[in-house]
């Protein structure tokens, strides 16, 4: 029989003057907290929880991801600093991984989860507990959260039992709805600007944060294709290479994994697909900062030149498709095929010579960990 052990406060990152070059330090503060957290929690869970969260730092290389940010990117937009974002930041942070470990519970074909299940529960408990600390027992602003918490589950059991209709991946529903997958981070806002002003979010501001989710998402798909494919998740991202597919790739053979892979890489580099995602996060951006009404101060300015660099990354990357050779059919299949390894399909090594300026294009190009 496991106990918990008592929860112990964790040391939160102070808001001083200044903004992007503190975010590595506070979020190297709050990454340690959490790690502090799992280290409490009967063994099983802890290491379930080091797991999980470590390989996502590893992917992300470190770098601070705007989920986990999201305290620190919200509250100065909504001119919100100091101890609102600072009572906020742990809360959410464990709100955050659990939002994210549930995703991949539901995403992830993989048996025997009990442990992973166990501690989700654990971490949205331990949550809500830390968010009830923070805000109090104020019945609209937990209102707001049952909104915020149905719209993102409603999200979810859309993308996991709505098949591919053959509609537009690119469509405005389809983009805010990929969007509403992280529509809790609402209540994170939320919290901010009650404690700051003592009132909600509008409705107004309930869009813009929508539509910077939106964003990262198309992001994190670009980031994420190669999880995204081996585990059979549907991102917007996926679903437009896979279109392509269909009608350039028909003849492959789609039980084997290294035709498939073949595919999905020819996809990748003629279909634009990450170009159009890229300007589809820029515009996601650049109506959501319209949406708070010119808002202008350090974090704006990052999303204005993240918007730009998105823009002109999908310029770039539009020239290098444009000079591509015709595309060969049968060298996608015979002379990848089964030899290509789907884990490694960024890998420019084993692809033509063209192409490989198109792949170490999207590998660097923007992303939702900065």
């Amino acid at each position: 029989m496991y106990s918990f052990a008592t929860f112990v406060k964790p040391v939160l990152p102070k808001l001083e003057d200044g903004y992007m070059s503190r975010v590595q330090s506070e979020t190297t503060l709050l990454r340690k907290n959490l790690d502090a957290y799992g280290l409490q929690l009967p063994a099983p869970l802890g290491l379930a929880l080091n797991a999980h969260v470590h390989e996502r730092r590893e992917r992300c290389e470190g770098r601070p991801m705007m989920g986990e940010c999201a305290p620190f990117l919200i509250g100065p937009l909504f001119s919100i600093t100091g101890s609102a974002v600072r009572s906020v930041a742990y809360p959410w942070l464990l709100m955050y991984e659990y939002s994210l470990l549930l995703d991949d519970l539901v995403d992830t074909a993989r048996s025997n989860r009990s442990n992973e299940t166990i501690l989700s529960q654990v971490l949205l408990a331990t949550s809500v507990s830390e968010f009830r600390n923070v805000v109090g027992d104020e019945v609209s602003i937990w209102n707001a959260y049952a909104t915020y918490r149905d719209e993102w589950l409603n999200a979810m059991l859309h993308e996991v039992n709505s098949p591919a209709d053959g509609t537009d991946q690119f469509s405005e529903d389809a983009i805010l709805q990929h969007g509403k997958k992280a529509a809790i981070v609402k209540f994170c806002a939320a919290c901010m600007v009650f404690l700051d002003k003592g009132r909600l979010l509008t409705v107004r501001e309930e869009q813009a944060i929508d539509c910077f989710c939106s964003g990262v998402q198309m992001l994190d798909d670009v980031a994420d294709i190669t999880e995204d494919f081996l585990d059979h998740r549907d991102s917007i991202l996926l679903g437009d290479i896979y279109d392509w597919i269909q009608k350039h790739c028909s003849y492959c053979d789609n039980n084997s994994t290294g035709s498939q892979s073949s595919c999905l890489v020819a996809g990748l580099v003629y279909s634009g697909a990450v170009s159009r995602a890229w300007r589809t996060a820029a515009d996601c951006f650049d109506t959501a900062l319209g949406l708070l009404n010119g808002c202008e101060n350090e974090v704006s300015f990052f999303f204005v030149n993240l918007a730009r660099r998105c823009r002109h990354e999908a310029q770039l990357l539009d020239v290098d498709i444009k000079a591509l050779p015709p595309l060969d059919p049968p060298f996608i299949c015979e002379y990848i095929g089964e030899e290509y390894s789907a884990r490694r399909f960024l890998d420019s090594s084993r692809v033509p010579e063209s192409w490989r300026r198109i792949l170490e294009r999207i590998k660097t190009g923007p992303k939702a960990s900065q």
